[in-house]
């Protein structure tokens, strides 16, 4: 029920998509896949019954940048490629030792190899920012065919735009205080096909309320993650710090969980 708390009700829907996915095949990976086997079994419930009793952990993200000392992820699979003079601020960070700065001018870190979390497929990206500036490009990938695109940007109040061609999803919180400010957007399909009304945003630690375009999802596995700027997109000038992307949707309480961790 993505209510943040783990139920019969949540029961009650694995169950129903456990029975239904031999006659509903898109039931099989979508918000009740815990194993993302692309089926519904045993392990799932397993996986249901320990998030109940809060022990199942939030899965590991599929790729974390801590920006502490250098553009390495975590697991070591996606080292970025800075360009322009990004760097590795250790005097002014949010989380760790060091933070990403860039400056708005011709910097971005480019993530060669990694095109992101791509079709309709659930998906969480999370990040700590701090800005003063409007219209600028925070990370993206995907392309500039229809609904293919997975961009994320702030807008002209400060506040942010997640754009996917032709549809947005648009923030109502502002952001560009000088302030850290941690940032949440989450893709949890709920129906056959994903859609700009699966998205939600949260501004440290809670959802906001949006506005936008409605618009089918289907981002494509085309452009490599881009950092501080996307392809048609202005500069970023501020700093970012703990980049994490998920291809699960993390729920309210797992992404609080993430904010007050390093409140």
């Amino acid at each position: 029920t993505n209510d943040g708390i783990t139920d019969f009700a949540d029961l009650l829907i694995v169950a129903e998509r456990w029975l239904l996915q031999g006659y509903h095949p898109f039931y099989k990976a979508r918000g009740t896949d815990f194993t993302r086997d692309t089926l519904i079994n045993l392990e799932d419930f397993s996986c249901l019954a320990g998030e109940w009793l809060n022990k199942k952990p939030v899965k590991d993200p599929v790729a974390h940048w801590t920006f502490d000392e250098d553009w390495l992820d975590t697991s070591g699979r996606y080292p970025g490629t800075p360009l322009g003079g990004a760097l590795i601020s250790r005097s002014f960070s949010r989380v760790g030792s060091g933070a990403a700065y860039f400056d708005g001018l011709d910097d971005a870190v480019i993530i060669e190899g990694y095109k992101g979390v791509s079709g309709q497929n659930d998906r969480t990206v999370c990040f700590w920012m701090n800005s003063t500036d409007i219209n600028q490009g925070l990370i993206g990938w995907g392309s500039y065919e229809d609904y293919a695109k997975w961009v994320i940007t702030t807008f002209d109040e400060g506040n942010l735009i997640v754009r996917v061609q032709q549809g947005n999803v648009v923030g109502s919180s502002t952001l560009n205080d000088g302030l850290w400010h941690h940032i949440a957007v989450v893709l949890d399909v709920d129906g056959a096909e994903a859609n700009t009304g699966d998205i939600q945003i949260y501004v440290d630690g809670l959802g906001i309320s949006t506005d936008g375009m409605a618009s089918p999802v289907d981002t494509d596995a085309y452009y490599n993650v881009s950092i501080g700027w996307f392809e048609g997109e202005n500069y970023y000038r501020g700093f970012m710090d703990d980049l994490r992307i998920y291809d699960v949707a993390l729920n309210p309480k797992q992404i609080a969980d993430i904010y007050y961790a390093n409140e």
